[in-house]
């Protein structure tokens, strides 16, 4: 999802940096400012384990939270993928997700 691919390298970073994933209170932090086409400031999260929240406030996706869950490659020290959950209608999934 492009409007969360920042918070998403931030905690790619965080995680290389730590060898396992993690997010540190500064991406933690920032996640608060972000802001989308379909969602406002202060509706996403991370967690310190590195998994994103986004609760959209308009749109067809309205009042549901799209949760984005990071897959560890085989060594348990990169990002190897993301995982979107939470969302009821598959053809409204932002294009990231797809």
């Amino acid at each position: 999802m492009q409007a969360t691919a920042g918070i998403q390298g931030d905690v790619a970073v965080d995680t290389a940096n730590a060898g396992s994933l993690t997010a540190t209170t500064d991406t933690i932090a920032a996640a608060q400012d972000l802001e989308g086409k379909y969602f406002k400031a202060k509706s996403a999260s991370v967690t310190s384990g590195g998994i994103i929240s986004v609760k959209f406030d308009s749109g067809a996706l309205n009042g549901q939270t799209m949760t984005l869950t990071p897959t560890l490659n085989a060594a348990k020290n990169q990002i190897a993928s993301w995982k979107c959950t939470g969302l009821s209608k598959n053809n409204t999934l932002p294009s990231g997700c797809r």
